[in-house]
């Protein structure tokens, strides 16, 4: 409990063999330092997260010194994400500097987030490849089944999020809230799942607010979702672009704005390249 400390995966290979076995977890207010060399590969079991990071506890993710070309993958059981947080577990606080990640939830979980029924807590992204991929009613980078998206703030780095069944790329899952989304640097690829928003919520849930003051960002909704926005009967919530080139494509959704039946929020443009399309 409490503890602070520095790891290396070094072509490391950990598959849990059943049913609530958590391949690597942090324990209470602990806070972790990842280094990465070589191919590294972790599957949990169900009911946990692939690398579990729950609500209090930090993980930070780069790759090792001399080691460009390390990746991680994290594959989450049934109800957990791919990094975060497990069954009913809201995720904690995930940095990732560098490496190449990819983050894979299990059936109702995020790829990097919450677990079935938990939030997406906070994840900072600033380097590296880093591939979120949610289940059924999870974002790919926020929050699980009926859970809002959390705080998602990308700085660099090329970063592709697609959401599950009813899931946004990068928000709420399934009746989830968008949360609070900032971009001012990468590349951002974001593809809500069928009735989820690119950027924003999961399938009926609101926009909340998104702001994109640089990089590259293309947000694709699923049917009913905006590209940036609500979902469904969801509104828009609040986005503000002062930067940066956005592509934003709704399907049965606007392109910023709300979804099939939601009003349009507030959208405020001051600066940037934008194409919005619905």
């Amino acid at each position: 409990e409490g503890v602070t400390n520095t790891v290396t995966f070094s072509s490391l290979t950990l598959l849990a063999t059943g049913g609530g076995q958590c391949a690597f977890g942090l324990g209470t207010n602990a806070v972790v330092s990842l280094f990465l060399a070589g191919t590294n590969m972790l599957a949990s079991g169900r009911l946990r997260a692939g690398i579990e990071v729950a609500a209090g506890r930090t993980l930070s993710i780069t790759n090792a010194p001399g080691h460009a070309a390390a990746t991680l993958t994290a594959n989450g059981g049934d109800r957990g994400a791919g990094i975060g947080g497990g069954n009913k577990g809201h995720g904690g606080t995930v940095t990732i500097n560098g490496g190449t990640v990819t983050a894979i939830g299990g059936e109702y979980g995020t790829g990097i987030g919450g677990g079935d029924y938990g939030r997406g807590g906070t994840v900072t992204i600033s380097g590296g490849t880093v591939t979120a991929t949610g289940d059924k009613y999870g974002a790919g980078i926020g929050g699980g089944d009926d859970s809002a998206g959390g705080t998602v703030a990308i700085s660099g780095g090329t970063v592709t999020a697609d959401g599950g069944e009813r899931g946004a790329g990068i928000g709420g899952g399934h009746s989830g809230g968008g949360g609070t989304v900032a971009i001012n640097g990468g590349t951002v690829t974001a593809d809500g799942g069928e009735y989820g928003a690119g950027i924003g919520g999961g399938d009926s849930g609101g926009g909340g607010a998104v702001a994109i003051s640089g990089g590259t960002v293309f947000a694709q909704g699923g049917r009913g979702g905006a590209g940036i926005g609500g979902v469904d009967v969801g509104a828009g919530g609040r986005v503000e672009i002062s930067g940066g080139t956005v592509v934003a494509q709704g399907e049965y959704g606007a392109g910023i704005g709300g979804g099939n039946g939601g009003g349009g929020g507030t959208v405020a443009i001051s600066g940037g390249t934008v194409f919005a399309q619905g």
